[in-house]
């Protein structure tokens, strides 16, 4: 599977929504007395550097710099000699001007629910059959 860049900086957002209300909550906790455990400290992470600043596009060292770091984190992985084998196959199979279509119709595909908000139920334990018929916007 895939991520585009735009996925990527959608979950990044999620991620700061979700830490941004994580702490407005502890604060409440804090103040009425009630959080007794405090979460563990976790070592800042270096992710100025991951991303390009205001207005700089995507170079290819920070495309460099943030497959190293999903690599560390265990999220990103090499194609095996399987699948490697197998695109050759693939390649060797199929004409160029049909892969190229493919591809094509491939990066037009639009989906319903969009795949995001099918992983985000999926994070969530929803089973397929639970989720919304339509998505609210």
């Amino acid at each position: 599977m895939s991520v585009s860049i735009q996925e990527l900086k959608e979950l990044h957002q999620e991620l700061k929504l979700v830490q941004d209300k994580i702490a407005w909550i502890q604060s409440i906790l804090e103040e009425q007395g009630l959080l007794l455990i405090q979460p563990p400290s976790r070592p800042a992470e270096p992710r100025a550097e991951l991303w390009p600043s205001e207005g700089e596009g995507w170079t290819r060292e920070h495309l460099a710099r943030l497959d190293a770091h999903l690599a560390t984190q265990g999220l990103l992985s090499h194609p095996t000699a399987e699948e490697i084998a197998r695109v050759k196959a693939y390649e060797a199979e199929v004409p160029p001007a049909e892969r190229r279509r493919i591809r094509k119709e491939l990066r037009q595909l639009k989906l319903d629910p969009p795949l995001s908000e099918v992983i985000r139920w999926m994070r969530e334990g929803w089973s397929g059959s639970d989720w919304p018929t339509e998505i609210e916007r």
